[in-house]
């Protein structure tokens, strides 16, 4: 991960470019076929999970994930390393941190469990 942070930090610019409007499609399929190793290794579990189900996994997190990294390089309102804190810190919690759904100890509830659980008029 560490090499990741070095090249955007030293190539920034270049990414911005490559990533924005009239940058290049392809590098933006290639740089999520780099990180999504790296998602799948250290934040997004596999087990239980087919290959389909790894595949939507990965084009949500990686889709959301270069959306951010996008707008950020945009309008860089905090250092690299700020940002990775931030989105990592945010989008995968540590077990037992007061973000984690299992620190609670109770499953998270989606709002469609919710209103199944309201009773109707």
């Amino acid at each position: 991960m560490g090499i990741l942070l070095d090249l955007m930090q030293t190539y920034e610019t270049y990414a911005a470019v490559l990533l924005s409007d009239h940058g290049d499609p392809h590098f933006a399929t290639r740089l999520k076929e780099v990180v999504w190793p790296l998602l799948n290794r250290y934040f997004v579990p596999s087990e239980g999970h087919d290959d389909y189900e790894m595949a939507l996994l990965a084009d949500f997190y990686l889709s959301g994930l270069l959306a951010s990294v996008i707008r950020w390089l945009q309008n860089p309102k905090m250092t690299l390393e700020e940002f990775l804190d931030f989105m990592v810190g945010t989008i995968f919690p540590k077990p037992d941190s007061p973000q984690s759904y299992s620190s609670c100890g109770k499953s998270a509830q989606t709002p469609a469990d919710k209103s199944a659980e309201t009773p109707m008029p």
